[in-house]
């Protein structure tokens, strides 16, 4: 796996039109550029922080993240940054609403490659996030080899 998404519960309902409009289509380009992408659609932030510091994010060279730090419970903003500051991969967020807070704020130690904002509409989001993650893995593997 190379490419973890992970999507808050802040607008549950966006998410779920996003997976069924868009998914396939992300999942497509990314199979195309040779990369895996596993989308995580998370009841709540404790499962986001579970995602993190777990196996999966472990095993994935970056993750593109849909969370909003505004949105974040304050009891669980310390376990979230734990589990960003841990992490060994590159950050993409994602926000479709110009006031969403940036992780920057909570894990300035991990802060994310770029923070894509797109008001309104959270497929548009999702694929330029996936864009520019696509051209950072192919041009680190191109760095690599």
């Amino acid at each position: 796996m190379s490419i973890l998404l992970l999507v808050a519960p802040v607008h549950p309902q966006e998410a779920e039109a996003v997976a069924d409009d868009a998914l396939m289509g992300l999942w497509d380009r990314a199979q195309a550029q040779g990369e895996d992408l596993v989308w995580r659609a998370c009841a709540d932030i404790e499962q986001v922080t579970d995602c993190l510091a777990g196996r999966e994010a472990a095993s994935v060279d970056l993750v593109l993240l849909d969370v909003d730090a505004d949105a974040i419970p304050e009891g669980q903003v310390a376990p979230l940054r734990r589990a960003l500051n841990a992490l060994s991969v590159p950050l993409i967020e994602i926000h479709a609403d110009s006031r969403a807070g940036d992780l920057a704020t909570i894990s300035p130690a991990h802060p994310s490659l770029v923070s894509v904002t797109t008001p309104g509409n959270p497929a548009a989001g999702y694929e330029m996030a996936l864009s520019i993650g696509l051209r950072y893995l192919a041009r680190n593997r191109q760095l690599a080899a």
